[in-house]
């Protein structure tokens, strides 16, 4: 996968734009486990992630790291 499609598929997560299994085909392709959200992150969607599988393991200030779970 080229950078561009990366770019966008990121952008549309941030964005809360894909579905479940979208996300997670796109994180299991990229053996994506953790995932960071911070304030640049929240700019590209609505300050939250809204996909079931993604449990917060540490959060300080404005910044939450996820663990990608298995559905």
């Amino acid at each position: 996968m080229n950078f561009e499609i990366k770019a966008k598929y990121v952008s549309l997560f941030y964005g809360n734009k894909l579905n479940n299994n979208e996300v997670q085909n796109f994180l299991t392709q990229n053996n994506i486990r953790y995932i960071y959200f911070g304030p640049d992150e929240k700019m590209l969607g609505n300050g939250q992630l809204n996909y079931n599988f993604l449990n917060p393991v540490f959060q300080k200030e404005k910044r939450i790291l996820y663990k990608v779970n298995k559905i």
